[in-house]
């Protein structure tokens, strides 16, 4: 099913890159260039998804390329993720807002997260009683389950807020460089851009921002594998009050041990029940006559194996098709049928 989901993701990254309000974002402040470079490679993406469908579906090797582009697609939302995340940052400066920066979530669109949340805070929460040093909490997964989702929904809760001076959220991605990490955190905190640039007197003024503050740090979509960097900013960090907390999320099982201290959460597949219900909220409009579709879009969902990614890309490219038929092709296409070993080699 590796070039229905990919083209599913890739129609649905086009749409948010032709947003208008992505594009407003974009030119105030100066990633048109960026944004549209984006979107030609997924145009191109999709138009050599179009010849893949005259070729042998179940050709190794063309699954694996099909694989390979849909982890590309994944990384897209992140990247989306993160301009929409600028844009709120600069707008709370235009503000002049006294807080930190946030990471925006839509509760709206979030399904079958909310025991997983809860577990995670509590079991922070009690750490926060616990702990004398700083404690470091990982949420793991592969892409497209949600995991930056998670880190959202417990960064944004009002609990945290209270127990918390500092909340600071930092995107982390392939560039674990400590400069470049400690002017992020910096910028969160202030609210404003940093114009430092040497490591020592950045290092310096974090640790006069954070000495004493119980403080709780979001470092989302960390790669990064080496021991030696993550020993160096943690040693910054650790100027903090007792009770000061971390949430790495990573998509790399080594990551996530490496780093935690205080646990790793491994995150889950959406029920079906919750599957059904994210699914049901981008695919049908309260009255747009596919209510006869259900059982068929049930059949689909059940196929997309929990992934909430793959879920909301189905649903908002169902949400266009109109014909009963559209829908039978896509649930009877023979990309569901791989075998065994390719749905092993090739997981949703």
């Amino acid at each position: 099913m590796e070039d229905l989901l990919v083209s599913a993701v890739v129609e649905t990254v086009l749409g948010i890159l032709r947003s208008a309000g992505l594009q407003e974002v974009s030119a105030v402040w100066g990633l048109k260039n960026d944004l549209e470079s984006l979107e030609s490679i997924f145009c191109t993406i999709q138009l050599v998804l179009q010849c893949a469908e005259t070729k042998q579906r179940k050709s190794q090797a063309l699954q694996n390329w099909l694989w390979k582009l849909k982890q590309a697609a994944y990384d897209a939302e992140n990247i989306l993720d993160r301009v929409a995340t600028e844009g709120f940052r600069q707008r709370a400066d235009s503000e002049r807002e006294s807080r930190m920066t946030s990471s925006l979530v839509n509760e709206l669109e979030i399904y079958g997260r909310d025991e997983e949340k809860e577990m995670i805070m509590e079991k922070m929460l009690d750490n926060m009683r616990e702990q004398d040093d700083l404690s470091i909490y990982a949420i793991w997964g592969m892409g497209g389950l949600g995991k930056t989702t998670l880190a959202q929904m417990i960064y944004n809760d009002e609990r945290m807020e209270r127990h918390f001076e500092l909340r600071i959220w930092v995107c982390v991605s392939d560039d674990f460089s400590i400069q470049r990490l400690v002017k992020a955190i910096l910028e969160s905190i202030d609210g404003e851009v940093c114009n430092i640039s040497e490591l020592d007197p950045l290092q310096r003024l974090l640790q006069e921002r954070l000495r004493g503050k119980n403080f709780f740090l979001v470092l989302d979509d960390v790669w990064n594998e080496n021991h030696e960097l993550w020993d160096r900013l943690r040693e910054v960090l650790r100027c903090g009050s007792k009770g000061s907390m971390v949430i790495v999320t990573t998509r790399i099982e080594k990551v996530a041990f490496m780093k935690a201290t205080v646990g790793v959460h491994r995150i889950g597949y959406l029920s079906e029940d919750d599957s059904w219900s994210l699914f049901r909220q981008r695919a049908f409009t309260t009255g747009d006559g596919k209510e006869n579709f259900v059982a068929i879009g049930k059949a689909i969902v059940k196929k997309c194996g929990g992934v909430p990614l793959a879920i909301k890309a189905l649903g908002s490219l169902m949400h266009f098709k109109t014909h009963e038929s559209e829908w039978l092709a896509i649930k009877e296409s023979e990309i569901w049928q791989l075998s065994d070993d390719e749905n092993a080699f090739y997981p949703l």
